[in-house]
């Protein structure tokens, strides 16, 4: 077993008992965490119930939303490559890769192939080969039909 983790579980254990033992005694006989806790998320001392919560520390919750919003987003947009921080600019597959990236990860793709034509291109070609063709009939049936005839053909 690799000394990290056992490390890492000791400090936290080591932490939890900190704080169960601080919670209620402190350090030298003050009244402990619990009392920190209630004077600064404003429960202590207030004129009415939780005021001091809602007008002082609880205020704070939508910043702490819009933090979670931005965390979101970065997770959203950055770069799927474990361990990259950059913003994912090319999307492969419909995941976004940031430009160090993106070739490596259109070489995973199996179906990588070069997207199809717009259907709406298609649709336009076809429009114009319609209105030229009706071009071609009109100045087909403009032409005059002999060598001296002036007007349209019959």
């Amino acid at each position: 077993m690799r000394a990290r983790p056992v490390i890492a579980v000791a400090a936290a254990l080591a932490a939890v008992a900190c704080v169960v033992v601080f919670w209620r005694h402190g350090a030298q006989g003050d009244a402990g965490l619990q009392h920190w806790l209630a004077v600064h998320t404003g429960t202590l001392n207030e004129p009415g119930g939780y005021y001091g919560f809602f007008s002082g520390f609880g205020s704070d919750l939508a910043e702490v939303t819009l933090i979670g919003a931005v965390g979101g987003l970065w997770h959203k947009h950055n770069c799927h490559t474990k361990g990259c921080w950059r913003i994912g600019r090319h999307v492969v597959a419909g995941t976004p890769w940031c430009n160090r990236h993106h070739e490596a990860a259109r070489a995973d793709v199996p179906d990588a192939v070069p997207p199809a034509a717009d259907p709406l291109d298609a649709r336009f070609t076809k429009l114009i080969e319609s209105v030229d063709g009706l071009a071609a009939a009109i100045r087909a049936a403009m032409a005059p039909s002999g060598p001296r005839s002036g007007g349209f053909a019959k």
